[in-house]
Order: C-alpha cells, then structure tokens, then sequence
C-alpha cells in the first residue's frame, strides 16, 4: 500500500555527518562520502525530515518503492509481475508522479493529481489503467493525466470505479473525447455531468477516427478497450 512520509521518518534517519549524507534504516547505515544533504537537495537546510524524504523521493535520489508512492511526487518503475504485491497494481499515490510501465503488461494507477503514465509501446503487452473516484480533481480544478505509449486496439482504460452511479442513465454526458494534434482527450466527470474532473490525455492516439465523440466512446466500450460499468 501507499507509504508515508512522516511514518518513515520516524524509522529512517538521514543526517549530515563530516560533510556526508548518512542513512540509517535499522542496523542499517549508508554514508554517501563527500556528498553533503544540502547537494543531494538544495534548500533542505529548512526542511523537516517527513519533507526531506518526501522531497528526495519526487528527485528519484531515493528509492522506498517501485509499486506503491506516498503522499508526494514519485517515480516509480513497475516491477516484474513475479515481484508484486497485493492485487498487483502499481498505484501512485497523491501528488503529481511518474509511472513506467513493464514490458510484460502492468495494471497502473496514478492516483489522485497530474501524472505521467509511460507505458512500453514496443512490447505490445497489454497495460490497464485505473481511474478511481477518489482520483478525481475537481470542475475549477481538473486533474490531468498524460499517457505515451499507449498502444491502439491493445491497452486498456478502466473508469468503471470512477464514473458517478448516476451516469448509469446518459453516460455520454459523463464522457467527452476531443481531438488535437493527433493526441485524444477523454474528458471525464466524476460528479455532475459535464462538469470534468479529470482530463486523460493519450499522445499519438486517435480514438475518435473522424467520429463523434459518442460513436468513437461506443467503439471503444464494445471492443473492452474503455471500461466504464456501463453498456454502450
């Protein structure tokens, strides 16, 4: 599961000893040598330990997890399927994170913020995406999501836990696809409809193919390419 910053630092201490950056997890010690913390992070002299952490995870200098982020920015590199945990779902967490997919196919979620999901466009696995309804933004305040890689008539996008039970009745207004520079946005909304939440943004896809937004929805629910809940 998600971890905590303020959690771990009560059991990871990272100080600066005669100019070095030490680490002590446990019985555990790592000095870095002639690395001093304000090197690693510059403006750490103000910072209390749960942000220090925090900060040196979202600058990839500190690695705590691969599958699960915590309450900040993090980049995360999903691990071997044989390494998970739990359900499998390599999930993010809060803040604005980084997520690389595997080549063998991962289930990811980004989670609550602006995320950039990479997944392997050359390994033609099948990535699912997750989008929750504690994920959502909000109308004055979408989040957005930005996707590469994502492979056409492959990957898969789940809002089925995202989507308000009462677009049961009129989906589409629920749903938006919009079109530009050959990049599709699935505009999404988690309240009221057609107020957007949140925003997926798929590079170099074109799911709408000349169609309406509510014809190239309907395809993509019929081939379980989107996954809403609902029929088509």
């Amino acid at each position: 599961s998600i971890w905590n910053s303020s959690a771990l630092a009560d059991q990871v201490l990272i100080s600066e000893v005669n100019g070095n950056t030490q680490i002590v997890a446990g019985s555990q010690t790592i000095s870095l040598d002639g690395v001093p913390m304000g090197v690693l992070l510059p403006e750490s002299s103000a910072m209390t330990a749960a942000e220090y952490l925090s900060e040196l995870v979202g600058s990839g200098n500190l690695v705590v997890s691969n599958q699960y982020g915590h309450e900040g920015t993090d980049i995360l590199h999903a691990p071997a399927k044989s390494a998970l945990t739990g359900t499998g779902i390599v999930y993010g967490g809060g803040g604005n994170d980084t997520i690389f997919a595997n080549s063998e196919g991962s289930e990811i979620q980004g989670g609550p913020g602006n995320n950039q999901l990479i997944l392997d466009s050359n390994s033609h696995a099948k990535d699912t995406l997750y989008w929750l309804s504690d994920d959502a933004g909000t109308p004055g305040n979408p989040y957005l999501d930005q996707v590469t890689g994502f492979g056409l008539n492959e990957d898969v996008i789940d809002i089925s836990g995202y989507l308000p039970k009462e677009a049961a009745a009129d989906p589409y207004s629920y749903m938006q696809l919009t079109n530009s520079n050959n990049d599709t946005c699935l505009n999404m909304a988690n309240a009221s409809a057609g107020e957007w939440t949140n925003t997926i943004e798929l590079t170099g896809v074109d799911w709408l193919q000349g169609n309406t937004s509510e014809e190239a929805l309907k395809q993509q629910i019929e081939q379980n390419y989107l996954v809403t809940g609902f029929t088509p």
